[in-house]
C-alpha cells in the first residue's frame, strides 16, 4: 500500500512542491533544526521560482543567476550527500 500511496502523490504533487518535499524531509532525517530546514526549504521554492522565470522569460539579472545557482549547487550537495549516507 505504501507504494500505491507514493505513486498517487507523486502524480497528484507539482514538482516544485515535490522538490520541497525531498529537501524538507531530508534535512528534518539528518537532524537539522527547524528554523534551519525552513530556509532551505525556502531557499529550494526561490531557486525553482527564478528557474521558471528563466525558462519563460530566458533571462536572469547575472548576480540573481549566480546566487541561485550557488544556493542550488550547495542545497544539491547536501540532500545528495545525505542520501547516500543513508545507504551506506
Amino acid at each position: 500500500m505504501a507504494i500505491k500511496d507514493e505513486i498517487c502523490f507523486r502524480k497528484d504533487t507539482s514538482i516544485s512542491r515535490q522538490i520541497q518535499t525531498l529537501v524538507r524531509d531530508t534535512f528534518l532525517k539528518e537532524g537539522l533544526p527547524d528554523q534551519e530546514v525552513d530556509d532551505l526549504e525556502k531557499r529550494t521554492k526561490n531557486i525553482y521560482k527564478l528557474r521558471s522565470k528563466l525558462v519563460h522569460d530566458g533571462k536572469l539579472p547575472d548576480q540573481t543567476l549566480s546566487s541561485a545557482l550557488k544556493d542550488a549547487k550547495e542545497i544539491v550537495r547536501a540532500v545528495l550527500k545525505a542520501k547516500f549516507n543513508d545507504l551506506a
